[in-house]
């Protein structure tokens, strides 16, 4: 049995039965989600189950260090990182803290992920450091943002660490790598406590974490311009629903900070979709659609630019047909879209 099945294996059993863990240690810490404005559940269920993934993942990444003989200065910063945005999302999951310190918090560790991966491998440009840094609190808040339905983000991050361990050039103790098989075997193990009916929500802690550590996987390919563009295609599904909802609640001049069940996946279950069959729509698009033109990139690379800008009009387009769709039976009903 090769080293990377008993990673898979290990992170896998681990993330499910640390999860089982986590279901009870919500309920002595009182981390429990009553629903709200936002939710598309009905009662009380505990949360936070995410640090299941992060004891699995973080447990990778310590074995990986203590038996690596690569330079790690840089790679143990942004690993540093996801325990911090783990930890933040921890403490929220229990106290449910104000947004503009959550904010702040992810835009302070965001900057100095930003900084040192710029003085160990990018030009140390303020202007890159700047998008860099708006980048990843991006794709941490757009994973919180979709983590609203049973099992929907977890099957997503799998798709897409599973993708880009696919697609990725198989190289020896290759940290990111290493990390993708990770969170895509703790997301499995997780995942099967979270499909619907959910007995855990991920929470903030796990939403945080499994955003950062996509954004981790973008720092790392910056220099790569076909594994960037492969991995941004990997993500559309995820991230365009997050992007196109807050573009439109920003034209339409809403309140977009707030709590809202405007995104697709929301107008579709409202409209009588299971949560499970979201999640499996999802998912299928994804294979379908978005694989396909990400494994394109490796048969015709110089053509990677033109292949992700035609996967982002595929998703655009998708969704809004299908939101607009979905605000008319929405309309129908009495709702509001």
């Amino acid at each position: 049995m090769g080293v990377w099945t008993i990673l898979f294996l290990a992170c896998l059993i681990g993330a499910f039965a640390l999860t089982g863990v986590a279901i009870r240690l919500a309920a002595r810490l009182s981390m429990l989600d009553h629903g709200g404005q936002r939710a598309l559940h009905i009662g009380t269920k505990p949360r936070g189950g995410g640090i299941a993934i992060v004891f699995c993942v973080t447990a990778a990444q310590i074995a990986w260090f203590i038996n690596t003989t690569l330079k790690t200065d840089y790679i143990v910063v942004w690993w540093a990182g996801g325990l911090l945005m783990a930890a933040l999302g921890f403490w929220d999951d229990i106290r449910s803290l104000p947004s503009v310190p959550r904010l702040l918090f992810q835009l302070l560790v965001a900057a100095i992920v930003a900084v040192c991966s710029a003085a160990s491998d990018l030009p140390v440009v303020w202007v890159a450091v700047t998008v860099a840094t708006l980048a990843i609190v991006w794709m941490i808040n757009g994973a919180n943002f979709m983590d609203g339905a049973d099992g929907l983000l977890a099957t997503q991050v799998i798709l897409v660490s599973a993708g880009s361990v696919v697609l990725s050039e198989p190289q020896p103790a290759d940290p990111i790598r290493l990390q993708n098989l990770a969170v895509c075997s703790a997301c499995l193990g997780f995942v099967a406590w979270n499909w619907q009916p959910s007995k855990i929500f991920l929470g903030d802690t796990g939403s945080y974490f499994l955003g950062y550590c996509l954004a981790i996987n973008v720092i790392a390919t910056l220099d790569n311009s076909t594994g960037l563009l492969k991995l941004l295609i990997l993500a559309t599904p995820l991230y365009c629903d997050a992007s196109m909802t807050l573009v439109a609640r920003v034209l339409a001049k809403r309140k977009f900070w707030e709590a809202h069940r405007s995104h697709l996946y929301q107008r579709m279950i409202r409209c009588g979709f299971s949560h499970s069959q979201v999640a499996m729509v999802y998912a299928l698009v994804w294979g379908l659609v978005f694989f396909p033109l990400a494994y394109l990139c490796e048969i015709i690379p110089d053509r990677c630019a033109l292949i992700f800008v035609l996967a982002c009009i595929v998703a655009s387009v998708m969704w809004f047909f299908a939101t607009q769709r979905f605000s008319r039976l929405l309309i129908s009903k009495g709702e509001i879209a």
